[in-house]
């Protein structure tokens, strides 16, 4: 290693290896390897990571699933005004110190190039990260309530905080955390390689996943739109209550009705569920009508109606890619009775005798017992070499 660069072949000039186009290509020179370098023997040559190797797709599924947590605890304690502490809080601060790795990580993780080599120059590295995702990492994992505490009065308690305005805006920069989720676009292909699930499996995960985190944003908003009306009568969670009910006593002469509970005296986790209750309820239509906007509140009735609408159509997707993937679920089945469908009516049109159709078709069932239904000479035409050499033995 000379200046942070990896050693090549061939030396290149510092022109050379700054040539990068505008659309971040960049031609092959100095810092580029070979892409089936070992892990081991690239760490070892140029303090890098392989962005291919065993430990990399462990990290990068873990950094998935913190993402996943991150998220959906952003937006709840943005929507129910949650400020979690003890242990909860202990776990907040390892998931930023966590993000607070991957920056590192991410500056130390070679890149692949077009042409699958292994891009070991660290000034490209860091320039495409800086280019791309740098500034969402770092603003999503700076502590800004604690800086802004400090500023305000050199303390950390929330709760002395909440009283400014200015902290509440700080919050809303945590959104930018959400963003992060973009980055789980490969998570599942991470997923399919490293514990080869079947890709059905994955696909209906990741479609109840998407159910699930639609539901928890919709009863975000309903919530908030809620408290920010506490001071009005008849929002939604003030109307939300468990009636009283008439009880006897030994003697089997009613009593006085016990209070009624309602949602706004329960626990902030009990008004989570039922928020979350009534959006998977108006998501798949069912509406039972016992959680509903208030009718003196227009933002009430306004999100609702966006929930109605956004819901109903996430749900329709996700019903169809279902629909999709168990028709799908064994591709070789369909296709073997596509085949069968096509020669029955093949011998419909032939018109030949009843033997001989049956004849014909235990034929074509022997032979479809060990012949593959799949176009074996395109498969095969399309691997590398030493890879078709493996299928074929």
């Amino acid at each position: 290693v000379e200046s942070g660069r990896a050693v090549s072949g061939d030396s290149a000039s510092p022109d050379a290896d700054s040539a990068d186009d505008q659309d971040g290509t960049r031609s092959s020179g100095s810092g580029d390897l070979d892409g089936s370098m070992a892990p081991y023997a690239l760490l070892k040559a140029t303090g890098l990571f392989h962005p291919e190797a065993a430990t990399k797709m462990v990290w990068d599924v873990l950094l998935s699933l913190i993402i996943l947590y991150s998220v959906l605890t952003v937006t709840y304690q943005i929507g129910f005004g949650a400020d979690f502490g003890g242990a909860l809080g202990v776990v907040d601060f390892f998931v930023d110190l966590f993000f607070a790795l991957d920056i590192l990580v991410t500056f130390n993780t070679a890149v692949v190039d077009v042409n699958g080599n292994l891009i070991s120059d660290r000034w490209f590295i860091a320039t495409g990260y800086l280019k791309s995702w740098f500034a969402i990492d770092f603003i999503s994992t700076a502590p800004l309530e604690l800086i802004v505490g400090s500023m305000l009065g050199g303390s950390s308690d929330t709760k002395a905080l909440s009283s400014f305005k200015l902290v509440r805006a700080v919050r809303l920069v945590r959104l930018v955390k959400i963003l992060r989720i973009i980055k789980m676009s490969g998570f599942f292909d991470k997923m399919e390689e490293s514990l080869g699930l079947h890709p059905a499996v994955l696909k209906t995960l990741k479609l109840f996943l998407i159910m699930g985190f639609a539901a928890h944003l919709f009863a975000c908003i309903l919530y908030a739109t809620a408290d920010c009306q506490s001071g009005e009568q008849g929002c939604w969670v003030e109307n939300y209550c468990l009636g009283g009910d008439s009880w006897f006593d030994d003697d089997g002469a009613p009593q006085a009705l016990k209070p009624a509970e309602c949602l706004k005296e329960m626990a902030l986790e009990r008004r989570y569920v039922a928020s979350v209750y009534w959006a998977f309820a108006t998501m798949t239509t069912i509406g039972y009508g016992d959680i509903s906007p208030s009718p003196h509140s227009p933002t009430e009735q306004l999100v609702t109606v966006g929930a109605q609408v956004l819901g109903t159509t996430i749900y329709a997707y996700i019903i169809g890619a279902l629909v999709g993937i168990i028709l799908n679920l064994d591709p070789g089945a369909n296709a073997r009775e596509k085949n069968m469908m096509n020669l029955n009516q093949f011998l419909v049109d032939f018109a030949s005798g009843a033997q001989f159709r049956r004849s014909l078709r235990l034929h074509y069932l022997f032979r479809q017992s060990f012949v593959s239904v799949f176009d074996e000479a395109s498969l095969l035409e399309a691997m590398p070499p030493d890879m078709r050499k493996v299928v074929m033995m």
